[in-house]
């Protein structure tokens, strides 16, 4: 899913793998999807101009039409980030915890450990 992403300068993928723990595989196929979407959503937030010419094109209300090689030869996305990640994993720590009625205590261990 992340194989050509781009990382940015000096990523730290030691970080990354220590804030995974209690994660299985399904939660990491969805914290690297999450990640990999949120330069996407930055990129349409900061340029609605694009967003609604995209819109117009498709018909009112279509959102299923597909940009060609023209409209997206200009745009380039911001690389990944640690903290793409990182939110998901303090998310993961919270819903495991009420999962299993611990409350904060497992975020609070995996913030001690960090």
């Amino acid at each position: 899913m992340l194989k050509n992403a781009e990382l940015e300068e000096g990523f730290d993928i030691d970080a990354l793998v220590g804030s995974t723990g209690g994660m299985t595989g399904s939660d990491l196929k969805e914290m690297c999807r999450n990640a990999a979407i949120r330069p996407l959503r930055e990129y349409i937030r900061t340029n609605p101009v694009e967003l609604q010419r995209h819109r117009e094109r498709g018909g009112a209300g279509d959102s299923t039409a597909q940009l060609t090689a023209e409209e997206t030869a200009g745009v380039k996305l911001r690389p990944l980030v640690l903290t793409d990640f990182e939110l998901t994993s303090v998310n993961h720590a919270h819903a495991l915890g009420q999962a299993y009625n611990l409350g904060d205590d497992l975020f609070r261990l995996r913030e001690s450990l960090d």
